[in-house]
Formats: C-alpha cells, sequence, structure tokens
C-alpha cells in the first residue's frame, strides 16, 4: 500500500510540475522574434547575444531550420517580445503566437522594423513607457483585442 501511495504521489508531482519528455538542456528557451516577409530572427536566454537569423517560406520552415541549425527544440512558452515586420499578416501571426506558440499573454508585440539585438532593454523601456502612460499595453492580449 505505501509503495503505491509513492507512487501516486510521484505521479501526480510529474503531472503537476508540468515536466514532460525531453529535458532542459535539450530545448533553447526563446525570449525574442522578430518575424517579417524574409524569414525570422531568433534571441534565446543565453549567455550569447546573439540573433539567430534564419530565412523560409514560412514561419514554421524558418523554425525548422532554426532547430536544425541549433541541434536543440525551441520552446516559446517563455517568449518576451515579438516584433511583426510590415507587410506580413497581423492577425494570422498573433493567432500563431497564441494559439501554436503559446507565448505567456504578457509578450510584448510590436510591428514595424524593431530589433531583437538587446530583447531586455526594449522589453524594459515598453513596459515603463506603458506605465507612465506613454504608450498604450502592447502585450499580446491587447494585440489580439485589436483583431476585426
Amino acid at each position: 500500500m505505501r509503495i503505491i501511495s509513492m507512487l501516486a504521489a510521484a505521479a501526480a508531482f510529474v503531472l503537476l510540475t508540468g515536466c514532460r519528455s525531453g529535458r532542459v538542456q535539450d530545448r533553447m528557451y526563446l525570449r525574442a522574434v522578430k518575424i517579417d516577409l524574409d524569414g525570422c530572427g531568433f534571441s534565446f536566454f543565453s549567455e550569447d547575444d546573439e540573433v539567430l537569423d534564419v530565412s523560409g517560406s514560412s514561419v514554421a520552415e524558418a523554425v525548422r531550420s532554426a532547430e536544425t541549425i541549433l541541434g536543440k527544440e525551441i520552446f516559446t512558452g517563455h517568449t518576451e517580445l515579438a516584433v511583426i515586420g510590415d507587410g506580413c499578416d497581423r492577425n494570422e501571426l498573433l493567432s500563431m503566437l497564441f494559439s501554436e506558440w503559446r507565448v505567456s499573454p504578457s509578450c510584448i508585440v510590436l510591428y514595424g522594423d524593431e530589433s531583437i539585438s538587446d530583447p531586455e532593454e526594449t522589453v524594459g523601456s515598453v513596459r515603463l513607457r506603458t506605465e507612465r502612460g506613454e504608450l498604450p499595453c502592447l502585450d499580446l492580449i491587447a494585440r489580439m483585442s485589436e483583431i476585426e
């Protein structure tokens, strides 16, 4: 009986902590992404501050190419910044970020040609300016509410 209780507790722990197959070191955690007509730029939570630029005929193809280059799966659940370039279908990309990538609802979404070379500075600046009332709320949920 005690063994069954211990197994049940271990199973509950695994289920409640969100542990899935795959180890932390097998993933790259996306901090910022820039999506434009030429492809995607990826910036990760890591000591390497370089942006990985990948071309592709679609965002999914660019992600697959980036994962091949990195040799790791890209995890998008902690993404803090998304920049959607001019000419892109904003509604489609917002939907993709929310439904497929499952980025945090607090992820800041900018439109245009904003750089993602220093996402920490960009996110901090946008949040500060939003708190001061200089900018409207630019998180994913606010941007999705703009969709008609």
